[in-house]
């Protein structure tokens, strides 16, 4: 069964930050769009959460940890929370 990460920005406090998540969306969809479902379309019209799905259960730390990396050049770590879910989100 593929796995889900979510991708949330944690504070919204200013539009610049939510530029930032944006940007930092668009380069994981460059990194990932390969393997993993990611949806520029999603990514483009996000304010606080992305999600990216698809990803094979062996892979889903290295994905986790690669989606953190590209985090820490857009905005600082405990701004940006990557989480596995257990269940797709429904919106």
């Amino acid at each position: 069964m593929a796995k889900v990460l979510r991708v949330q920005l944690n504070d919204t406090s200013d539009f610049v930050r939510v530029h930032q998540f944006r940007n930092l969306g668009e380069e994981v969809y460059s990194a990932l769009k390969e393997g993993c479902d990611v949806s520029l379309s999603e990514i483009d019209s996000a304010t606080t959460v992305f999600h990216i799905r698809g990803i094979h259960k062996r892979e889903l730390r290295a994905i986790a940890a690669k989606v953190r990396k590209i985090a820490e050049k857009h905005l600082p770590s405990q701004m940006v929370s990557v989480t596995e879910l257990t269940d797709e989100p429904t919106g």
